[in-house]
């Protein structure tokens, strides 16, 4: 099964972005996947 969001890193800012949706859960999933694996970069 395929994510339903894409992670890019451009400049050292990780982009986000939903294909569909997401609810609450999901973002707060995705958001704490970013800052535990890419700690020193920035977000958007």
């Amino acid at each position: 099964m395929s994510k339903p969001y894409s992670l890019e890193h451009i400049d050292d800012i990780t982009i986000i972005t939903f294909f569909e949706t997401p609810s609450f859960e999901s973002m707060k999933e995705v958001i704490d996947d970013v800052a535990d694996n890419h700690p020193y970069e920035k977000r958007l």
